[in-house]
């Protein structure tokens, strides 16, 4: 807490509650009962808050940060390997193919028209019909 001024209250519970406090605390590794007691209203607070204000609870978006984070992290990694096999594909097929700058231009806008055109679905099967037809 910020303030270190602080106010005494009187608090009346019956005995199997104060027995289930005192478990809880151990589980949640409070230093006693009446900082487990602080912090559970801090997060009770939060979560009614959230219900009258339509947003989630703090927990619940810090762990779903740490999940987009994680998921972005993996994503980033992948798209790094398969972009640099894809460099390696493309220096080989460079070497050897025999394309003018023309059907180069042209291929790359029939290329463009078909990942619009297919979301990014690309087929190789219909790719090599395509190539064969030519």
């Amino acid at each position: 807490m910020a303030s270190t001024e602080r106010d005494r209250i009187a608090l009346r519970i019956e005995r199997k509650q104060r027995e289930r406090l005192d478990g809880y605390v151990k589980i949640a590794d409070s230093k006693n009962r009446n900082q487990f007691i602080l912090d559970a209203i801090e997060f009770y607070g939060g979560y009614i808050t959230s219900e009258k204000n339509k947003f989630l609870p703090n927990a619940i978006a810090s762990s779903m940060v740490g999940i987009i984070d994680n998921s972005e992290d993996r994503i980033s990694r992948i798209i790094f390997k398969n972009t640099v096999e894809l460099a390696i594909v493309m220096n080989i097929l460079a070497a050897v193919a025999e394309i003018d700058d023309e059907k180069l231009r042209s291929l790359r806008a029939k290329c463009i028209k078909d990942v619009k055109g297919t979301i990014g679905q690309i087929n190789f099967d219909d790719i090599y019909r395509y190539q064969r037809k030519r």
